[in-house]
Protein backbone atom coordinates (compact mmCIF):
# COMPACT_ATOMS: atom_id res chain seq x y z
CA UNK A 1 0.00 0.00 0.00
CA UNK A 2 1.12 3.45 -0.62
CA UNK A 3 1.22 6.07 1.17
CA UNK A 4 -0.31 9.03 -0.23
CA UNK A 5 1.26 12.75 0.70
CA UNK A 6 -0.12 16.85 0.35
CA UNK A 7 1.78 19.24 -1.81
CA UNK A 8 3.54 21.76 0.05
CA UNK A 9 0.97 23.85 -2.73
CA UNK A 10 -2.12 22.28 -1.14
CA UNK A 11 -1.77 23.04 2.06
CA UNK A 12 -4.21 25.89 3.83
CA UNK A 13 -4.91 26.96 7.09
CA UNK A 14 -8.05 27.48 6.77
CA UNK A 15 -8.59 23.88 6.98
CA UNK A 16 -8.24 22.77 10.71
CA UNK A 17 -9.65 19.22 10.44
CA UNK A 18 -6.80 18.40 8.27
CA UNK A 19 -3.84 16.47 9.20
CA UNK A 20 -1.64 17.12 6.38
CA UNK A 21 1.26 14.86 5.69
CA UNK A 22 4.29 15.64 3.39
CA UNK A 23 7.18 14.52 2.05
CA UNK A 24 10.03 16.88 2.03
CA UNK A 25 13.91 17.53 1.24
CA UNK A 26 15.59 19.40 3.93
CA UNK A 27 17.20 22.30 1.33
CA UNK A 28 18.57 24.68 4.62
CA UNK A 29 18.56 24.82 8.26
CA UNK A 30 20.04 27.57 10.40
CA UNK A 31 19.97 28.47 14.21
CA UNK A 32 20.07 32.55 14.93
CA UNK A 33 20.25 33.67 18.79
CA UNK A 34 18.64 36.80 19.62
CA UNK A 35 20.97 38.86 22.24
CA UNK A 36 18.30 38.46 24.87
CA UNK A 37 17.97 35.14 24.46
CA UNK A 38 22.09 33.99 24.73
CA UNK A 39 21.56 31.69 27.16
CA UNK A 40 18.49 30.02 25.80
CA UNK A 41 19.43 27.41 22.74
CA UNK A 42 18.08 28.81 19.85
CA UNK A 43 14.73 28.37 17.55
CA UNK A 44 15.97 25.67 14.89
CA UNK A 45 14.27 26.75 11.41
CA UNK A 46 14.93 24.81 7.87
CA UNK A 47 13.71 25.48 4.15
CA UNK A 48 12.15 22.19 2.78
CA UNK A 49 10.85 21.40 -0.67
CA UNK A 50 8.41 19.01 -2.17
CA UNK A 51 8.77 17.08 -5.11
CA UNK A 52 7.46 20.03 -7.56
CA UNK A 53 9.90 22.16 -5.99
CA UNK A 54 7.90 24.02 -3.79
CA UNK A 55 9.17 25.45 -0.60
CA UNK A 56 8.52 26.02 2.54
CA UNK A 57 9.93 27.34 5.87
CA UNK A 58 9.12 25.15 8.79
CA UNK A 59 10.62 26.15 12.21
CA UNK A 60 10.94 24.31 15.82
CA UNK A 61 10.92 25.96 18.90
CA UNK A 62 12.84 25.19 22.20
CA UNK A 63 12.38 22.52 23.43
CA UNK A 64 10.69 20.84 20.80
CA UNK A 65 14.01 20.84 18.56
CA UNK A 66 16.01 18.42 20.72
CA UNK A 67 13.59 15.90 19.79
CA UNK A 68 13.73 16.82 15.94
CA UNK A 69 16.98 18.10 14.73
CA UNK A 70 19.32 15.15 14.55
CA UNK A 71 16.94 13.62 11.80
CA UNK A 72 16.98 16.93 10.20
CA UNK A 73 19.83 17.14 8.30
CA UNK A 74 20.12 18.93 4.81
CA UNK A 75 20.03 16.83 2.14
CA UNK A 76 17.72 14.27 4.08
CA UNK A 77 14.07 13.30 2.85
CA UNK A 78 11.25 13.23 5.87
CA UNK A 79 7.82 12.42 6.23
CA UNK A 80 6.20 14.90 8.43
CA UNK A 81 2.69 14.76 9.57
CA UNK A 82 0.65 16.60 12.51
CA UNK A 83 1.74 20.11 12.43
CA UNK A 84 0.65 23.30 12.34
CA UNK A 85 0.17 26.15 10.07
CA UNK A 86 0.49 29.95 10.32
CA UNK A 87 1.01 33.02 8.05
CA UNK A 88 4.22 33.99 6.69
CA UNK A 89 4.38 37.56 7.54
CA UNK A 90 7.30 37.60 9.59
CA UNK A 91 10.35 39.84 8.57
CA UNK A 92 12.64 37.59 7.31
CA UNK A 93 10.93 35.18 4.61
CA UNK A 94 13.52 32.56 2.93
CA UNK A 95 10.63 31.65 1.16
CA UNK A 96 7.28 33.09 -1.35
CA UNK A 97 4.69 30.76 0.33
CA UNK A 98 1.87 31.88 2.20
CA UNK A 99 2.39 29.80 4.93
CA UNK A 100 5.36 28.45 7.19
CA UNK A 101 5.06 25.60 9.14
CA UNK A 102 5.46 25.09 12.88
CA UNK A 103 6.06 21.94 14.89
CA UNK A 104 3.95 20.72 17.76
CA UNK A 105 4.73 18.21 20.33
CA UNK A 106 3.14 15.30 18.45
CA UNK A 107 4.66 16.66 15.25
CA UNK A 108 5.30 12.74 13.56
CA UNK A 109 8.53 12.22 11.57
CA UNK A 110 10.75 10.19 9.98
CA UNK A 111 13.55 10.07 7.36
CA UNK A 112 12.44 8.45 3.96
CA UNK A 113 14.79 6.63 1.92
CA UNK A 114 13.39 7.88 -1.63
CA UNK A 115 16.00 7.76 -4.30
CA UNK A 116 13.67 9.46 -6.94
CA UNK A 117 13.04 12.12 -4.96
CA UNK A 118 14.77 15.11 -6.73
CA UNK A 119 17.33 16.93 -5.32
CA UNK A 120 16.74 20.59 -6.30
CA UNK A 121 14.30 22.46 -9.11
CA UNK A 122 15.14 25.32 -10.95
CA UNK A 123 13.02 27.34 -13.06
CA UNK A 124 14.78 28.54 -15.73
CA UNK A 125 13.93 31.54 -18.05
CA UNK A 126 14.04 32.18 -21.96
CA UNK A 127 17.13 33.73 -22.93
CA UNK A 128 14.75 36.44 -24.66
CA UNK A 129 12.80 37.37 -21.47
CA UNK A 130 16.13 37.97 -19.83
CA UNK A 131 17.20 40.11 -22.68
CA UNK A 132 14.16 42.29 -23.41
CA UNK A 133 14.19 42.45 -19.46
CA UNK A 134 13.98 46.52 -18.51
CA UNK A 135 15.38 47.54 -14.64
CA UNK A 136 13.89 50.77 -15.34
Amino acid sequence: MSISYDMLSTLDDSIYTKAYNIKVRVLKTWSITHSELKYQKPMFDMVVMDNEGCRIQCSIRNPLRTFFEDDLREGNVNSILNFSLSSNDQKYKPTNHAFRIYFKTDTQMRIVNDVNFLDNIFHFVPNEVILSHNNA
